[in-house]
């Protein structure tokens, strides 16, 4: 199907659905979870414009998909076109059925955390629950004071939104560090959940690595010249 659809013309201008079938976004989301330090803050926008990507593909007419076929070098007939249309909008189906079942009907159990924890990046404050008493979800939020959240809420946070000049990007790390004095027990929270990785694809690297090492050729290896080979690659 890649080789009939032409993806150099994923995303024409004008179009009414803006990023049907859009690989580009893809690969970004992609990367996103792949990332060494990916801000678990983020994760349930990410989540959501992923739903809403697949969710336009979905309902996306037959006849939204024609640019794929355009300026083809292959002469594709109208049955063939149909059965492509036909297997892409199965798949998009299936990965957002299956994506829905996570996100909205929780069979995904971490998810009122990834809710809950997006509070922690200021530019989140004006679209979250920010009561202080509904805040269930997040461990270690006992630790924090209500005085100290109401400081961040109501003025550190929207502060810091506000001196961002347009286009500019929010450093989580850096501001949590930058105001820790202020407030010494949220910059501990916010160290260790914007800070840690969400996925265990380090640790499946890790084993593809030692796997292609000790191969049926090289079983002698001991610890120190592991852990050196796996350092250089």
């Amino acid at each position: 199907m890649a080789v009939i659809l032409d993806f150099d013309h994923l995303s024409p201008s004008g179009r009414s659905v803006a990023y049907l079938l859009d690989t580009h976004f893809l690969s970004e989301t992609n990367n996103y979870f792949q990332e060494r330090m990916p801000h678990a803050t983020a994760v349930r926008g990410v989540m959501q414009r992923l739903m809403h990507y697949l969710q336009v593909n979905v309902n996306a007419k037959d006849d939204e998909f024609s640019f794929c076929f355009e300026d083809s070098p292959y002469s594709v007939s109208r049955d063939v076109r149909a059965d492509v249309i036909d297997s892409a909008k199965a798949a998009f189906t299936a990965a957002y059925e299956k994506l829905s079942k996570y996100v909205v009907n929780g069979a995904q159990p971490a998810m009122p955390f990834f809710e809950q924890i997006r509070v922690l990046d200021p530019r989140n404050i004006v679209d979250c629950d920010c009561n202080y008493n509904s805040i269930d979800s997040i461990p270690g939020i006992e630790s924090v004071s209500k005085d100290e959240w109401e400081l961040y809420i109501k003025q550190i946070g929207p502060q810091a939104v506000k001196n961002l000049s347009d286009g500019d990007e929010l450093d989580l790390k850096l501001f949590s560090k930058f105001k820790a004095a202020s407030l010494p027990a949220l910059y501990q929270l916010a160290s260790c959940y914007c800070t840690t990785t969400i996925g265990s694809y380090d640790v499946e690297r890790s084993f593809s690595a030692y796997n292609a090492m000790l191969d049926t050729k090289r079983r002698s290896l001991d610890t120190a010249s592991i852990k050196a080979f796996h350092f250089l690659n």
